[in-house]
């Protein structure tokens, strides 16, 4: 799956926000992505006792966080844009496989009131977008 990641992630490398895999370490700025998603044979890609590479279908979320709720939004255009540009399934460069990323869904953006921006008084705000990854050795 780790190549897989990597593909998703080098969409995202040219937007202005850190991008990070799994969760965002302390410290991290206000404004951030987090890509998240199956690592496991359930969900993700299964090796074989005979050694082949499997498929792959697995759903990838994708969380960004700001100061503010229209933050949230403007950073999910920027990101959609990035990772399927016209809204339909995109071919990701994964070597060794042909994969295609897929939007399926978006949850409601919200204010996380857990968490105080550093060096802030203000909660952040946070979205999740959800995309179906498919994928199968080349």
């Amino acid at each position: 799956m780790k190549e897989h990641y990597d593909a998703i992630m080098a969409l995202l490398d040219p937007l202005p926000w850190d991008v990070h895999l799994a969760q965002a370490p302390d410290g991290t700025p206000p404004a951030f992505i987090v890509l998240w998603g199956a690592s496991s044979p359930t969900g993700g890609e299964s090796d074989r006792l005979d050694g082949a590479r499997s498929d792959v279908s697995a759903r990838v979320g994708v969380t960004c966080t700001a100061g503010t709720p229209v933050g949230v939004m403007a950073m999910q255009a920027q990101v959609r844009e990035s990772l399927c540009p016209t809204g339909k399934p995109a071919r990701l460069q994964v070597p060794g496989y042909s994969a295609w990323l897929s939007p399926f869904d978006s949850r409601d953006v919200q204010i996380d009131r857990d968490a105080v921006l550093t060096g802030a008084a203000t909660y952040p705000a946070f979205g999740v977008d959800l995309y179906w990854l498919n994928s199968t050795p080349a």
